[in-house]
């Protein structure tokens, strides 16, 4: 007996599916990787590094975002095939939230860095949290005003249709119109954004006059100067490129990518549908939790043993740890 041969609907939907599988493991993973570094900076590091508070402030934060995205996308899947209505999610403002909790952090440890003294750092955190604030009430005041605008809202997107089979994709990300959304893409950008491209920037001179050093990687966030001096298991200096290096991808997307994009939509279709901002919190939680799984907590468990040495240079105690 023949069999019948297999159509092409068939074949797409497993992929949709597979597709969709390996997503939502992508995010469990994420979160219970999430969950570990977060019980293991609590319950071990807190002990023996003062860089535990910045670590599970960070990762707590991008853990919570992913949170509240999937609880709406659960929300809007629900909603939307149940009753087949036109649903969709707007994850810019939870995006938002999530960024400014996360620069705000970033310009903390920065300031500790590259300020002279300690008034120095706290006039740079204030400013910097001032815009930083006012950005996010502006911005909410301006979307609560404006209200969402929907614009040919399809929450099912049609990926193969056949006289016999028919195959809709759900696409639930808000479709908002440029025209509407500059206001509070200037309001972003000036108040949020901004201040942290200044004082990332400044870091950025201010090691290349004192190192010759072009490499961005190279900024200091985390450092091994605030952990305790008697701990022999402080790694925390080996998250900082991993660190430097999601905030530096991300700042191309936010600064480069995410205005081309509105650019190109205003000229075509004067729609767009913003996702890239809710890209920094979950890369970011990724990276720490293999970053900390890998470079921390595994290295406790095999034992491995750091020393400190400290040498005099220039009128100026360096103090280096080394594997033993």
């Amino acid at each position: 007996m023949k069999r019948l041969p297999r159509s092409n609907s068939d074949g797409l939907t497993e992929a949709v599916f597979v597709f969709q599988l390996i997503q939502y493991g992508n995010v469990f993973m994420t979160l219970v990787a999430g969950i570990v570094c977060l019980g293991h900076i609590v319950f071990v590091l807190r002990k023996s590094c003062l860089n535990a508070g910045f670590l599970f402030a960070l990762t707590f934060a991008c853990f919570c975002h992913i949170l509240v995205c999937g609880h709406l996308k659960v929300l809007a899947l629900e909603t939307a095939y149940r009753t087949r209505v036109n649903v969709c999610i707007d994850y810019s403002l939870p995006a938002m939230i999530a960024n400014a909790g996360i620069f705000m952090l970033i310009i903390h440890k920065i300031s500790l860095h590259i300020a002279a003294t300690s008034v120095v750092a706290a006039i740079i955190r204030v400013f910097s949290f001032c815009s930083i604030l006012a950005g996010l009430v502006f911005t909410f005041s301006s979307s609560v005003n404006q209200g969402m605008t929907l614009l040919n809202q399809v929450s099912f997107m049609s990926i193969l249709a056949t006289p016999n089979s028919h195959l809709d994709a759900s696409w639930l990300i808000c479709e908002k119109r440029v025209s509407r959304e500059i206001t509070n893409v200037i309001i972003e950008y000036l108040f949020v954004y901004l201040p942290v491209v200044v004082v990332a920037m400044w870091a950025f001179v201010r090691r290349f006059r004192r190192t010759k050093e072009i490499s961005c990687l190279k900024v200091v966030i985390l450092s091994n100067k605030e952990c305790g001096s008697k701990s022999g298991t402080c790694a925390c200096d080996k998250l900082n490129a991993g660190l430097v290096l999601v905030l530096s991808f991300n700042a191309i997307l936010l600064l480069i990518v995410k205005p081309g994009y509105m650019v190109y939509a205003h000229a075509t279709s004067g729609n767009f549908r913003d996702l890239i901002s809710s890209l920094l919190p979950m890369a970011l939680l990724q990276v720490i939790c293999i970053e900390y799984i890998l470079k921390v907590i595994v290295q406790r468990g095999r034992g491995t043993i750091w020393t400190q040495e400290c040498n005099r240079d220039h009128q100026k105690t360096v103090c280096r740890l080394r594997l033993t």
